[in-house]
């Protein structure tokens, strides 16, 4: 049996960028920022990124969004989370925890 690899070496390039992609996707790295731009981050977040972030479940995040304890926005058919509504929900929730010394 011949290696396939060795007869067209461009195959098994593309083979392992492609690899690479799905193992980066499957250990939540994002894309490289080439892929939004030039030092951007979107402005918008699918439930399940946002659901990534908060590492929570999709369906939790989905059940958040419906009792209105994580914003969201539709577009069309789509809900988006908006990132800078997020990172403020985030921020209130931490100055809001109690501390540990506040718990004794």
């Amino acid at each position: 049996m011949r290696d396939s690899s060795k007869a067209n070496p461009k195959a098994s390039t593309v083979k392992i960028g492609a690899l690479k992609d799905e193992e980066a996707a499957a250990a939540g790295k994002s894309r490289p920022a080439s892929a939004a731009g030039p030092c951007q981050t979107p402005h918008v977040l699918t439930v399940e990124e946002a659901a990534h972030l908060l590492r929570i479940g999709r369906n939790s995040a989905y059940e958040a969004i419906r009792r209105g304890e994580i914003p969201a926005i539709r577009i069309g058919h789509r809900l988006l989370v908006p990132r800078a509504a997020l990172e403020r929900l985030l921020q209130r929730a931490c100055l809001e925890a109690p501390s540990a010394e506040d718990e004794r």
